[in-house]
């Protein structure tokens, strides 16, 4: 996806202050990025943090979504604050949607059915993998301070040892290093 923030990035983002560039600038990148593509299944999304800023209307959001749309992009990801803004932006924007339902940071988090009855069409989770593996590793170590083990009992551990080994192709890693 390419995004209207301005670059470099600013910490103010995790503040909720959002520095966008003109829309001349984004409408640059997005028809380089279509004019470079070479395959149909390469999907380009067009990114708006407009909307984003407190007290901001959101209807900058959708009329920033809706100039891109009009270069032809595949999808448009916008951040609405509140339901109220997640119901509007698949009735207003003309292109299909990517909600980023970002666990934690006080936006609404809808299952993927509610997601795709409001309109959306793709849903990303993008803290989810990072606030489950800082919570586990939170946890065990946590344990291991305060009783010396884990906590995870063992018989889980060797199913997730063997998964984590047929992830990485232990196997033929080994008959690789073998041939080497």
């Amino acid at each position: 996806h390419l995004e209207d923030q301005v670059v470099p990035k600013r910490m103010d983002y995790h503040k909720g202050q959002h520095h966008i560039t003109s829309v001349e600038e984004m409408l640059q990148k997005l028809e380089c990025a279509l004019a470079a593509r070479r395959n149909e299944d390469f999907v380009i999304i067009a990114r708006t943090d407009a909307g984003r800023n407190k007290d901001e209307d959101f209807n900058n959001a959708i009329e920033r979504a809706n100039i891109f749309a009009e270069t032809g992009v595949d999808m448009i990801k916008v951040f609405p604050r509140n339901e109220e803004e997640m119901i509007m932006a698949p009735k207003k924007i003309k292109c299909p949607l990517c909600y980023v339902a970002s666990e934690g940071l006080g936006r609404p988090i809808p299952s993927p059915q509610q997601a795709k009855d409001m309109g959306y069409k793709l849903i990303f989770y993008p803290l989810t993998s990072v606030i489950s593996a800082y919570r586990g590793f939170r946890d065990a170590y946590r344990n291991i301070f305060t009783t010396g083990f884990s906590g995870i009992q063992r018989e889980e551990t060797q199913t997730l040892s063997k998964e984590i080994m047929s992830m990485i192709s232990i196997n033929e890693l080994a008959t690789l290093e073998k041939k080497i």
